[in-house]
């Protein structure tokens, strides 16, 4: 269930990590950055909510996919993905 939550942070990280120099510079410059904040805030939220609702519709696809059949970890899957998308 952690490999796959991974997944929700390495993807909504990248768009932060992307866009936080702009967002400095454009602060540092004495420019309004909140516009653009706000953005990568809701598409970070948006890629961590669509994965996360995935995930609670059809956790075995995604584990038996990554893992095998052997893994059972369906029950946990999406509540561990919420508490990372919330992070």
């Amino acid at each position: 269930a952690s490999l796959l939550s991974k997944i929700i942070y390495f993807a909504s990280s990248s768009i932060i990590s992307v866009l936080f120099p702009k967002v400095s510079e454009l602060n540092t410059n004495g420019r309004d950055a909140s516009g653009l904040y706000r953005k990568s805030m809701v598409y970070t939220f948006f890629i961590g909510l669509l994965i996360t609702v995935a995930y609670f519709i059809n956790p075995e696809f995604f584990t038996h996919l990554l893992f095998g059949k052997e893994y059972e970890i369906n029950g946990m899957l999406g509540w561990y993905a919420l508490s990372i998308t919330l992070l």
